[in-house]
């Protein structure tokens, strides 16, 4: 006679837990809803960086849809939901990428003049607020005072 292994019990909630499927759908819905909030945040804080992780945790998402489909075509109907879930979170942070890149690319050349020459003129015109405060430009111990707007006196 053999005898049965050493289990834990099991609880009537855990007897009541629905059939497992072969993936995650939480791990899918956090990669979608990570890029749903990334690519309007990036808009205003983010920049390139931020819409660029939304875009790769919308393609990951996409990528495991796509797996669970393959593995599991039973539950299809309930995954191709997240598939066009995806799908638009990919749409939208692409098109929060594009618009990042050519603000990076209409304010990187300005930036880096005004960095190599060191006067913040072209930035106060760019941003439209007075940066002078920021040059730290003061009057020298002679009595000559530097340019004003720049960073290096």
């Amino acid at each position: 006679m053999e005898e049965p292994k050493n289990t834990p019990p099991t609880t009537p909630f855990e007897s009541n837990k629905g059939p497992k499927t072969p993936f995650s759908w939480n791990n899918i819905r956090i990669l979608v809803l990570i890029a749903y909030i990334a690519a309007p945040v990036s808009l205003f804080y983010g920049g390139v960086l931020l819409s660029g992780i939304g875009l790769i945790c919308a393609i990951i998402a996409l990528r495991r849809v796509s797996n669970a489909i393959k593995r599991d075509p039973e539950h299809a109907d309930s995954i191709r939901r997240f598939k066009s879930s995806a799908w638009v979170a990919i749409f939208v942070t692409g098109l929060a990428f594009a618009f990042n890149m050519v603000a990076v690319a209409i304010v990187l050349p300005v930036v880096l003049e005004a960095v190599q020459t060191g006067d913040l003129s072209t930035l106060e015109q760019l941003y439209g607020q007075d940066l002078s405060s920021l040059s730290g430009s003061t009057t020298g111990s002679e009595g000559s005072s530097s340019k004003p707007g720049s960073v290096w006196g």
